[in-house]
C-alpha cells in the first residue's frame, strides 16, 4: 500500500509511536501518517523540493532533524506531534 499525498517515492521513515510515522520524501515534504486507517495528517516541514535523505528524533524526543541531497540540517518542533 502507499502512503496518501506522497510522491512515487518515500526515502526516510521515522516512527513517531505505534500508528504514527514521520515519512521523508523525494519531494523534499516531511509528513505526518496514521497507519491505521491509512491516512495523512499534515506536514511537518518543508525542504524546499530537495529529497529527505534521513529522519531523527533528538534525545528526548522534542525535536526532529531532517537531512537532504543538498546537505541542509534542518531541526523540527517535534512537541505538536
Amino acid at each position: 500500500d502507499r502512503f496518501p499525498g506522497h510522491p512515487a517515492s518515500v526515502d526516510a521513515l521515522l516512527p513517531v509511536d505505534q500508528e504514527t510515522l514521520l515519512t521523508g520524501s523525494s519531494d523534499g515534504l516531511i509528513r505526518v501518517v496514521q497507519i491505521h486507517p491509512n491516512k495523512l495528517l499534515g506536514v511537518l516541514g518543508d525542504h524546499d523540493g530537495f529529497p529527505i535523505e534521513k529522519l531523527k528524533f533528538n534525545a528526548n524526543r522534542n525535536f526532529v532533524g531532517s537531512v537532504t541531497h543538498d546537505s541542509n540540517i534542518r531541526i523540527w518542533d517535534a512537541r505538536i506531534l
